[in-house]
């Protein structure tokens, strides 16, 4: 019998979902509250774009991106877009504000978050999201329900209508 993941995939792998989810995490807890840092006070995050010689439209552009893509990553929707945006945001931070201070100290914990905001973006969600859970339970509710002498004891045909089986293919159904 296989196994299925909270998504309701079968043979999901479930330590990567674990790993997207993590990477998701942790970005999330950092842009979240620098997105929301930054509209807090945002006379002085403009002020400081400023200095950088940035126009003030750009610091509400950077907060939003921070924000929203930080609620991205947390629920696991638009995942993708949201690590993009957060790549690109990360990409100006180095090279405006970090790069002179060097590796160490300087640029390394943006790196960081640029990298992994890119990994989500290639890797997506993963299953342990908001909408893919919901997605999985109402997956599961659809499915008729059988006995369980019918699960332990089931012809081949009821296993393999369950999708507990795998196909010619190898592929579970």
């Amino acid at each position: 019998m296989y196994k299925k993941c909270p998504c309701g995939k079968d043979n999901c792998s479930c330590s990567t979902d674990i790993a997207l989810f993590l990477v998701r995490l942790a970005l999330a807890s950092v842009f979240i509250v620098h997105g929301f840092g930054k509209f807090a006070n945002m006379e002085a995050t403009i002020g400081y774009f400023n200095t950088l010689g940035f126009p003030s439209a750009l610091s509400y552009l950077v907060a939003a991106i921070e924000l929203l893509g930080g609620i991205a990553m947390l629920i696991g929707i638009g995942t993708t877009a949201a690590g993009v945006g957060i790549a690109i945001v990360m990409i100006g931070a180095i090279v405006k504000v970090h790069w002179s201070q060097g590796f160490s100290g300087g640029w390394e914990f943006p790196f960081i978050l640029l990298l992994s905001a890119l990994a989500i973006g290639v890797g997506g969600s993963g299953c342990i999201s908001i909408p893919k859970l919901l997605k999985g339970k109402e997956t599961q509710s659809k499915k008729p329900k059988s006995s369980k002498s019918a699960q332990s004891t089931g012809t081949h045909e009821e296993q393999s209508s369950q999708g507990t089986e795998p196909d010619a293919s190898g592929s579970v159904s």
